[in-house]
């Protein structure tokens, strides 16, 4: 009993040790364990509300696409209303806004006034003519051909349609059994006259040694290089200005504002587009340009995606493929013929057959036939010759059926 306790060994200090330090564990795990749970509370609630800003800024983005997408009739009627819808020709200029319901036809041509040295970089009124002897005799064999189908055959006396083409209202120069008004005659005239205005312009040079020179930018189909492409451009700006704003009534300061559809041939060179682009962008201040092929929108227009357009112009005839509403440029075919060359072999059939071109009814009094006063010269003869050959050419009766 008078014993004292025996000391603690090395072992025992040990153990107690290692249950010290299986405490601390134990004590750190329960911590961690619980910032586990505070971070996965945390990012719970932060969930949903991720989700809600989410959700805020996809309803903001679909409410701001349905806005642009959306647009109420008024706004849509105003910006169709603003687009000018522009198709250039060789003798016409078909041109009006995409409301309405037929374009308006301006005469595609500008008569500019020539000083005395000046040189003519004009072309003929109407397209050259090759000067092949052997194209030229089979012209005269292929005009004594049809003098004797005419003899052959008497048709109708008047033109015959069941189209709606008799609906349509032609713009006449001049009123039947008038002379139109000829401008350019007297010293102080303009500078330049474009449309219907230049049509009536004489060529003949005056007193002082001047006069006015015919220009058509276009020719079968392609702008006309003589004397270079600068000229053209200036001549169809200057052309495309007048019908918009002496036709259209549209101010040019309106342009800015505006959008442009550039109708052109299913064959046109890319040379020509960007040409009549760069007139239409940077010289015309257009807002925005959309350049289609005219063979689609033949089709487009005869709700039909597949189709076979010809087109017959003043001076080329086109055949194109349509399929998918695109044209197929390897099934095209371009000729370089047209109306005006069918009014150039008109002239020598009527004088050989001996018909002065009066009006059927007979002429009106004072007013000579065309031939007795036909000048190749003049561009208000040519044109009296194609409104006579509008008026006395027609389809047979029995080939009508094929047609339409």
């Amino acid at each position: 009993e008078g014993m004292a306790e025996p000391l603690p060994t090395a072992s025992m200090e040990e153990e107690e040790q290692e249950e010290d330090d299986m405490d601390d564990d134990a004590e750190e795990s329960t911590t961690v364990q619980e910032e586990g749970t505070l971070d996965e509370e945390s990012a719970n609630q932060e969930k949903p509300e991720q989700e809600a800003v989410k959700k805020k800024k996809s309803s903001k983005k679909d409410e701001s696409a349905e806005s642009q997408v959306k647009e109420s009739p008024a706004e849509a009627k105003k910006r169709i209303s603003n687009t000018i819808v522009l198709q250039p020709g060789t003798d016409n200029l078909r041109i009006g806004r995409a409301t309405d319901e037929s374009p308006m036809v301006v005469p595609h041509c500008i008569a500019r006034l020539l000083f005395p040295d000046a040189e003519d970089p004009a072309d003929c009124l109407v397209p050259p003519v090759s000067s092949d002897r052997n194209w030229q005799q089979e012209k005269q064999r292929e005009a004594v051909e049809v003098e004797r189908s005419l003899k052959r055959w008497s048709g109708p006396t008047r033109k015959t349609s069941t189209g709606d083409g008799e609906k349509v209202d032609e713009d006449i120069i001049s009123a039947p059994g008038d002379e139109p008004e000829i401008f350019g005659s007297s010293l102080g005239s303009a500078s330049s006259y474009c449309g219907s205005a230049a049509l009536r312009v004489t060529c003949k040079r005056r007193s002082d040694g001047t006069r006015y020179s015919l220009h058509r930018p276009l020719r079968r189909g392609r702008l006309c290089a003589k004397p270079s492409l600068e000229v053209a451009a200036c001549d169809i700006q200057a052309i495309w200005e007048h019908a918009i704003r002496d036709v259209l009534n549209i101010p040019l300061q309106e342009l800015a504002n505006m959008a442009c559809v550039l109708i052109v041939p299913a064959n046109v060179c890319k040379m020509d587009v960007k040409i009549m682009a760069d007139v239409l962008l940077a010289r015309m201040q257009f807002g925005s340009l959309a350049v289609v092929q005219d063979a689609s929108c033949s089709s487009y227009q005869a709700h039909s995606h597949t189709s076979c357009v010809v087109d017959i112009g003043a001076g080329k005839t086109s055949v194109t493929v349509v399929e998918d509403g695109a044209c197929v440029p390897c099934a095209s075919y371009h000729l370089g013929f047209g109306g005006l060359d069918m009014e150039r072999m008109l002239l020598p059939l009527l004088k050989e057959s001996g018909n002065s071109g009066e009006k059927q009814g007979g002429s009106s009094e004072g007013k000579k036939p065309i031939l007795a006063k036909f000048d190749a010269e003049e561009p208000y003869h040519w044109e009296e010759l194609r409104m006579f050959k509008e008026r006395t050419c027609y389809i047979l009766g029995a080939q009508q059926d094929i047609f339409w």
